[in-house]
């Protein structure tokens, strides 16, 4: 151990003796600081990369056949999320009695120095639904499929298929 203990020191087997040229034998004079020092790094990764965290803001009615559904960024500091992968997301609106899809955006590329995201939807084809029908909307990475999100909501349109 070096002075404070902070520094460990990797001596040699038989580091006070070197077999020598010239038929001198076995001597050493010392040992140079390149033989007592081996530098040694060690490397520490402040923080694990993850995929964004996003929340849905609040929409407690969809108002009409073309919604915007607003995301945003969450963040985990002060000072942004220096640590986070950017992510593909897509949005559906699925009918909760039956499941079915009846709103669906284009995948959506969210970055971390994006703060808010508006995303435009469009009607499924060949769905109906009533006025007052119970509504879940879900924000889903489209690499995995994974929802990252989800909320609630009314229809306050009626969709009719003609």
């Amino acid at each position: 151990m070096a002075l404070g203990g902070k520094w460990r020191i990797a001596v040699t087997s038989g580091a006070a003796c070197f077999r020598t040229y010239g038929g001198l034998g076995f001597f050493h004079g010392g040992a140079s600081l390149q033989e007592w020092i081996v530098p040694c790094i060690k490397i520490e990764w402040p923080g694990k990369a993850k995929p964004l965290d996003i929340i849905i803001q609040p929409i407690s009615q969809i108002l009409s056949q073309r919604p915007k559904i607003v995301l945003e960024v969450r963040r985990e500091n002060l000072f942004g999320n220096e640590e986070a992968l950017a992510r593909q997301v897509e949005v559906r609106i699925r009918e909760n009695r039956q499941n079915t899809i009846i709103f669906r955006s284009q995948p959506k590329m969210i970055t971390p120095m994006q703060e808010e995201v508006p995303i435009m939807l469009e009607l499924a084809e060949d769905v109906e639904a009533e006025r007052n029908t119970p509504l879940t909307i879900e924000v889903r990475d489209t690499r995995t499929d994974q929802t990252i999100a989800t909320a609630t909501t009314v229809l306050m349109v009626t969709i009719e298929n003609w």
